[in-house]
């Protein structure tokens, strides 16, 4: 049986951001913090590539990597367990030490992540997750980022082969949605980080390098990064000039615009709505979209839905519907949409995990012993200088 999998680099969607009050680094130690992340990210790729697969439809490597927080513990579990029944296996990344020592009760195992306790961590990790995608694409991996509350009710990698093989083939491949807004008032919509499949290639390779090239690593938001380097990939080198000062919440010194953009966006397939924008939620169809040498596919709402309160949702091909950002809220609203893969019935302690491992094994018992061998028990993760 030749199984149907990548490595995939699936990330929890990270709890929300509260306000809190803290002094910016100096441009100096955020440097300081970028270059120790490259750093780190380099350090741990000799044991990941070799885990990178080469999946039966596409042909291609690719490398799957999941970022797992305590507070996700539950909705981490469930999200493996929808990708499980599609022989998928995710490679999962351990952001805080209590998520290793829980999933550790279940002798379960997960590589540890570590940044620099000076910068937000969430800003911390959203730019290490981008600084690996960047590295793995320049070694010829591509990448693909799962949030772990993204739910696959059927075989996704369907829909990426097909548009790994169109005539213009992408180099992103993505959910749609609606952050950040100056990029969704200019295209209709933008690409959601919470699913998204990077091909590795020169313009990805390009796109990435422009992304973790941001100055300030304080107020990093990955999916702002991005998408505003998208948007501005085939206009001129100004456009995607920063304001240097480090105090400065919105650094971007161009408001995108629907002009700004018209002559450097193309249409690989019809418009979809005048004057060159992309539908969200009434979406129905791929968009396929070229920013000068950047091709970009959005895939269609209907089926990969990100607003999920109004529509039944078992019938996509993949839900990652927008829950309140915390652990609890997510359990809940997924349990209330019928999205819930794990049959135990689940309690708050350490010692509840080993049931809910069992309850998911029950389900997909030949996925999970591979995804055993080849993610959760790999002895190589005890090697690792950042491993738990």
């Amino acid at each position: 049986m030749v199984l149907k999998r990548i490595a995939i680099l699936v990330l929890v969607s990270f709890p929300g951001l509260s306000v809190t009050t803290f002094d910016v680094p100096s441009i100096a130690k955020q440097r300081a913090a970028m270059s120790a992340t490259v750093q780190a990210v380099k350090d741990i790729l000799p044991s990941l590539i070799p885990h990178a697969q080469k999946h039966s439809f596409t042909r291609r490597s690719a490398l799957t990597l999941t970022v797992v927080t305590y507070d996700y513990r539950h909705v981490a579990l469930n999200g493996l367990a929808s990708m499980a029944r599609f022989n998928m296996a995710p490679l999962w990344l351990c952001a805080d030490d209590d998520i290793v020592a829980w999933l550790s009760t279940a002798n379960l195992r997960c590589l540890r992540l570590r940044y620099d306790q000076n910068i937000p961590k969430f800003a911390a990790l959203w730019h290490l997750r981008m600084v690996l995608a960047h590295e793995l694409l320049k070694r010829g991996i591509d990448v693909f980022l799962v949030d772990s509350d993204a739910l696959w009710l059927q075989d996704a990698m369907l829909t990426i082969s097909k548009e790994l093989a169109a005539p213009a083939s992408a180099h992103v491949i993505a959910q749609r949605g609606s952050w950040p807004p100056d990029v969704s008032r200019a295209l209709g919509a933008t690409v959601c980080c919470g699913f998204m499949y990077l091909r590795s290639g020169a313009a990805s390779i390009e796109l990435l390098q422009r992304v973790v090239s941001y100055p300030h690593l304080a107020g990093f938001d990955d999916q702002v990064q991005l998408n505003q380097r998208i948007a501005t990939f085939a206009l001129p080198n100004d456009s995607r000039r920063y304001d240097p000062n480090p105090n400065n919440p919105n650094p971007n010194r161009h408001e995108l615009s629907q002009a700004q953009l018209k002559s450097s966006v193309k249409w690989l397939s019809p418009p979809e709505q005048p004057p060159n924008m992309l539908k969200y939620v009434e979406s129905t169809v791929v968009a396929r979209v070229s920013f000068g040498r950047l091709n970009v596919s959005f895939l269609p709402h209907s089926t990969f839905p990100r607003l999920c309160e109004k529509r039944d949702v078992r019938t996509a091909t993949m839900a990652h519907c927008f829950l309140e950002k915390n652990g609890t809220s997510k359990e809940d609203g997924l349990k209330a949409s019928g999205l819930w893969f794990v049959t135990a019935e689940l309690g708050k302690e350490r010692q509840q995990l080993p049931k809910m491992a069992d309850s998911i094994e029950s389900v997909t018992p030949l996925a999970l012993q591979k995804l055993g061998q080849h993610v959760l028990a790999s002895t190589y993760m005890r090697s690792l200088k950042t491993g738990a």
